[in-house]
């Protein structure tokens, strides 16, 4: 309740600022209502205010009657991920093939006024990346697939972009049932004419890293205006400790994770063995 009433607060707090700024900086202007977001040990998710106000744009190459469009995406932080096929040989499932992609964002929103394919055709869509299904996540060529084994090497074929096609769709698929792909078209609610706000709901598994909010404004088909906000998630206390000794110290967090795990079964075995 009270994180309700501060993102109430900041919103009347951001109109009110607006009466103070030029016309022509009012083309959009947006916020959030938090950059930082902490996970500890009790972090169960966190809700994400993305909230704007678009005023007068001038061009003349636009119809007055023409309505605006927002389209709010939030993705980040990118990495490398192999997808691999299985398929059955004597009776047994196994991994036969995979694709590795360069540049796929661990976690990936995105929210609309209107339909996408209402709001622009497909090569903007595709420019920007606005939808699940016009994300590209780049394959890796191989001289850069620096984590993969030799057999790994051996096994993937070489794809073109079609054959590649429902690796990237079975990826997009299992990270929508992890929460961590959304598309909510028509989701983007309006308070009046100009203001508008949206909620993305970021799960307990949302990976650590640095995320890029970004808010289009459309109208006509076209991109007229567009903001950009950064947004951080990171751990914090014990969490943090951990979680840095395992990146910087990978073979010793290894080790110590064994020695405790090997102590717990001894310490287990030795008091139900006095029982």
């Amino acid at each position: 309740m009270r994180r309700y009433h501060g993102s109430r607060l900041l919103l009347i707090a951001f109109t009110l600022s607006l009466v103070s700024l030029p016309v022509q900086a009012q083309g959009l202007v947006t916020s959030l209502s938090e950059h930082l977001v902490s996970i500890t040990s009790s972090f169960t998710g966190d809700n994400i205010l993305v909230f704007g106000a678009v005023g007068e744009i001038d061009d003349p190459s636009m119809s007055p009657f023409e309505k605006y469009d927002v389209a709010i995406v939030v993705r980040g932080p990118v990495e490398p991920v192999a997808v691999w096929q299985k398929g059955r040989i004597a009776g047994i499932w196994v991994n036969q093939e995979s694709v590795t992609f360069r540049n796929v964002p661990g976690f990936y929103a995105v929210a609309t006024t209107s339909p996408l394919r209402e709001m622009a055709n497909a090569n903007l869509l595709s420019r920007h990346q606005l939808g699940l299904n016009y994300l590209d996540f780049a394959r890796a060529p191989a001289d850069e697939r620096k984590q993969d084994t030799p057999v790994h090497q051996a096994k993937e074929r070489q794809l073109d972009d079609l054959a590649a096609a429902p690796f990237q769709a079975a990826l997009i698929r299992n990270r929508q049932r992890e929460a961590l792909y959304l598309q909510e078209e028509s989701a983007i609610n309006f308070l009046g004419e100009r203001l508008f706000r949206w909620t993305v709901s970021l799960p307990a598994t949302v990976p650590v890293g640095n995320y890029k909010v970004e808010v289009y404004l459309l109208r006509g088909g076209q991109i007229v205006a567009a903001q950009f906000s950064p947004l951080f998630v990171y751990k914090a206390g014990l969490e943090r400790r951990i979680y840095g000794f395992a990146y910087d110290w990978p073979l010793l967090y290894g080790i110590a994770a064994v020695l405790i795990a090997l102590s717990a079964g001894w310490l287990a075995n030795a008091i139900f063995r006095e029982e």
